[in-house]
Parts: structure tokens; C-alpha cells; sequence
């Protein structure tokens, strides 16, 4: 999800420039970095006491609704909701993988998975920009490339509304000395 976030955000501007004029797609911008900020607060209250899976799964597919209105989207209020809906999600993303990390993979695993994850999202997250940038150079415009980072979204939903934490034997299988 990393992967389509940072794509978008990077591109987030340019964006909104294909049917608003500059400095009412800066305010669109604006309200993207204004919802992180009041989703953090507000997720981050009660964040502890839901199921993460759930709730990511719930997060990552408003970020992929997000997308499709930024692809499909024309009016100003429909590209101001987006990026707030598109920020409201960014945060909490970020916020959620340690807590997603200790509930699919216990506090012994904690450290050696969480190192991974970072590396495999940063990673991608690098290349998020550059996907999306020659998405819409090869096929002549932002949405298609949006229309995929929808479609890899939509996936990352499913796939953690599907994880569960490994049983019993597997992780004493996963513990066993080599």
C-alpha cells in the first residue's frame, strides 16, 4: 500500500492541476496534509481497542477509493474530499504497521519482522513515484496509472483483512532451532 501511497502523494498536485487551477489545487493539497493530522488524532484514540487487521483493511480501502476519485473525479468538492479522505488514511497507515506487526507476529518475532517490512516498504515506497510518473508518460495520463494503484490497493485490503497469526505449530515450527 506504501507503494500506491507515496505514488500518489508525489503526484498528488499534478493531479488535481488537470481540472483545477493552481492555487485551488494547492488548497485540495492543503486539506490532504489537514486530514492526516485529524485522522491520527482521532484513529490513534481508539486504534488499541479495535482489530488492526480490520481496521487497516477498512483504511487502505478508502485510500483505494481516493485514488479512483482522484482518476475519475472533475469537480473541485469531489478532489477536495479525496484528499482529505487521501490524508486521513496516510497517517494512520504508518501508524498501524507496528501495531499489525505485534498482533500477526508476537512480541519474539517483533524485531527481525519489523526490520524486513521496513525494508521491503521503503523500498517500495521509493518506487511508488516513479511507477505512476511512467504509468502516465506510457499511457498518456494519470488515470490508468491510477486506475492500477486502485486495483494494487484493493488487493492490500483484502490480503490483511484476510491475515491471521500464525497457529500454535506453526510458530513453534518457525521457533525450532535450524
Amino acid at each position: 500500500i506504501l507503494f500506491c501511497q507515496v505514488g500518489a502523494a508525489m503526484h498528488q498536485v499534478s493531479v488535481l492541476r488537470v481540472h483545477l487551477a493552481p492555487e485551488i489545487a494547492a488548497l485540495a493539497f492543503s486539506t490532504t496534509a489537514a486530514g492526516s493530522i485529524v485522522a491520527r488524532l482521532v484513529v490513534g484514540s481508539f486504534a488499541d481497542r479495535v482489530n488492526q487487521r480490520r481496521l487497516g483493511a477498512v483504511l487502505i480501502g478508502v485510500q483505494a477509493g481516493a485514488l479512483a476519485t482522484f482518476a475519475y473525479a472533475e469537480s473541485a468538492p469531489a478532489l477536495f474530499l479525496a484528499s482529505a479522505c487521501f490524508g486521513f488514511t496516510i497517517g494512520n497507515l504508518f501508524m498501524l504497521q507496528s501495531l499489525l506487526v505485534a498482533d500477526l507476529f508476537g512480541p519474539r518475532s517483533f524485531g527481525s519482522v519489523f526490520g524486513l517490512l521496513q525494508l521491503l516498504t521503503q523500498t517500495a515506497s521509493g518506487f511508488g513515484p516513479l511507477a505512476l510518473g511512467a504509468l502516465h508518460a506510457w499511457l498518456g495520463g494519470y488515470r490508468p496509472g491510477l486506475a492500477v494503484l486502485v486495483a494494487i490497493a484493493t488487493g492490500a485490503a483484502i490480503v490483511l483483512y484476510g491475515a491471521r497469526p500464525p497457529t500454535a505449530p506453526e510458530r513453534r515450527l518457525a521457533q525450532a532451532p535450524p
